[in-house]
C-alpha cells in the first residue's frame, strides 16, 4: 500500500499507519478496486462480491443494513478524494457473533504507470485454493509475493499438479496470447479467483470478436506463448514480460495486450459495456 492509507469505520474517516498483510487473514471477505474520483467502475459487481462473503462469514446478518455502510462509504470517501485516482479496499471482518466493515482507501498513480513490464517468478510449491470467496487467509500469497520480491521479481504465479497446471498470482488473474492471437486463461475450477476484472477482459474481448478459450494450461505450453498480462480491478492489465526466464513482447505499442489495455483503460472510466 502507499503511505498514505485511510479508514472508514463506524461513520468516521481517518488517517492511518498502513495496515499489515494481516488484515486478509481469518474471518474477513473484501473486495478491491481503483476508482477515478466518485466514480467506482463496476460497482454492483463488487457489492454481490461482498454479498456473497458476508453471506459466507455470517447466515444471520442484515445486509440491507451492511450494504447501506458501504454505500455510506463510498460516498464517504468519493468526496474526500474528489477528482483523483484512489484504492478502495471494503473489508468486512467477522468479530464474536457480529460482522463489522472497515473501509481502506488510499491515493494511486494514473493508469499510465501500469504500461511497464512486470516480472513473474514461478511458484517453487503447488497452490490449492478454491477461488469463489475473496478473503479467508491470504498468507500463502502474501508469502509467495514476499519471496518473488526478494528475488528479484515483481510476483509470484502459482500452479498445480504434476503437469504444473497455472493458476494465477498473488493477487491477479493471468492471461496468455499466443503466435494464433488466441488468448487463453486459466478455468475457473476452484484454483483462481473469478475475479470482476477477469470478467471484463473476456467480454472485452468477446466484443472485439477475438479468440479467447478458457482452458488448463500447463506450464509446457506457456513456452510456446508471445504475450502474457494480468488483470485485477486496482491495475485492470498489466503487461508481463518475463516469467522466471522465459520472456514476451506483451508491453510492444502493437502487441494485442497493449489494444486490450488501451480499450479497458477507456472502458472503466466512461462506464461502456
Amino acid at each position: 500500500m502507499a503511505t498514505t492509507v485511510y479508514r472508514y469505520f463506524d461513520s468516521v474517516i481517518e488517517q492511518i499507519a498502513p495496515p499489515d498483510a494481516s488484515i486478509l487473514y481469518g474471518d474477513v471477505a473484501f473486495s478491491t478496486f481503483r476508482a477515478f474520483g466518485s466514480f467506482i467502475p463496476w460497482w454492483p459487481l463488487h457489492i454481490e462480491r461482498l454479498k456473497r462473503g458476508a453471506s459466507f462469514l455470517s447466515t444471520d446478518l442484515n445486509w440491507n443494513l451492511l450494504k447501506q455502510s458501504l454505500e455510506d462509504g463510498k460516498s464517504t470517501l468519493t468526496q474526500h478524494f474528489q477528482a483523483q485516482e484512489w484504492m478502495g479496499r471494503p473489508t468486512l471482518r467477522r468479530t464474536g457473533v457480529t460482522v463489522e466493515l472497515i473501509f481502506f482507501a488510499w491515493e494511486l498513480p494514473t493508469l499510465q504507470a501500469t504500461e511497464q513490464n512486470l516480472a513473474v517468478a514461478l511458484s517453487e510449491r503447488k497452490r490449492l485454493w478454491p477461488g469463489d470467496i475473496k478473503g479467508g487467509d491470504y498468507q500463502i500469497e502474501n508469502l509467495g509475493q514476499q519471496w518473488a520480491i526478494e528475488s528479484g521479481m515483481d510476483d509470484v504465479l502459482f500452479w498445480q499438479g504434476p503437469n504444473k497446471q497455472i493458476s494465477e498470482t498473488s493477487r491477479s488473474n493471468i492471461f496468455f496470447i499466443n503466435a494464433r492471437e488466441e488468448i487463453v486463461t486459466p478455468q475457473l475450477d476452484g484454483s483462481c479467483l473469478a475475479g470482476i476484472c477477469r470478467e471484463q477482459v473476456i467480454a472485452l474481448a468477446k466484443r472485439l470478436e477475438l479468440q479467447l478459450s478458457e482452458r488448463a494450461i500447463c506450464l509446457k505450453e506457456v513456452e510456446q506463448m508471445t504475450e502474457v498480462f494480468l488483470t485485477n480491478c486496482g491495475q485492470l492489465i498489466r503487461p508481463v514480460g518475463r516469467i522466471n526466464d522465459l520472456f514476451f513482447s506483451s508491453a510492444h505499442d502493437n502487441s494485442l495486450t497493449n489494444k486490450l489495455r488501451k480499450e479497458l483503460n477507456f472502458i472503466s472510466k466512461t462506464n461502456l459495456k
